[in-house]
């Protein structure tokens, strides 16, 4: 804490910042507990810790981007994914998947190999198994991509062709 008419020093409290001013004689502070803050109430002019701010409730989280789960061989429900997209698209056989729902949608980036490379598609089905989205992100590919779809509210991106965005808005 500084002092307004003189500009001295007059206390320090490590580990701790200044949240804000609650009245001419007290501030509230925090400090890191883990992953939480824990917020308090100090003396402006001593730094003493007199109480606890109503404030110490963290905010729940809240998700901006959801990110499409990542299954391939091995995992126990990568069988059933692959199957399903190998009976909707009548006969691809998918190494990797990637699959994000927003109900009633189901969104699936999956790869196949297509003259020993690698092809990536993007199939959007809806909860009546209806195909509202079934188009070829890529072609040629030698190895799979990170991060292939972000969910953003009801706005789903993803990268075609390796240089280009697109987004598709979900009713």
């Amino acid at each position: 804490m500084v002092s307004a008419e003189q500009g001295d020093l007059q206390w320090v409290m490590p580990n701790y910042l200044l949240v804000k001013t609650l009245n001419n004689s007290q501030i509230e502070i925090a400090t890191r507990v883990g992953d939480l803050f824990k917020y308090s109430i100090s003396e402006s002019e001593t730094g003493i810790i007199s109480g606890t701010s109503e404030d110490n409730k963290q905010p729940d989280p809240q998700i901006i981007l959801k990110e499409a789960v990542r299954y391939k061989e091995g995992n126990i429900y990568f069988e059933k994914l692959a199957s399903f997209i190998f009976e909707s698209t009548k006969g691809h056989q998918p190494v990797c998947i990637d699959y994000l729902e927003k109900r009633p949608f189901m969104m699936f980036s999956y790869y196949i190999y297509e003259q020993e490379k690698m092809t990536e598609h993007l199939l959007i089905v809806s909860g009546k198994m209806e195909h509202i989205l079934h188009e070829k992100l890529s072609d040629r590919r030698e190895g799979i991509g990170q991060s292939t779809m972000l969910l953003k509210g009801s706005t789903l991106v993803y990268l075609k062709n390796n240089n280009e965005f697109s987004s598709l808005t979900l009713p």
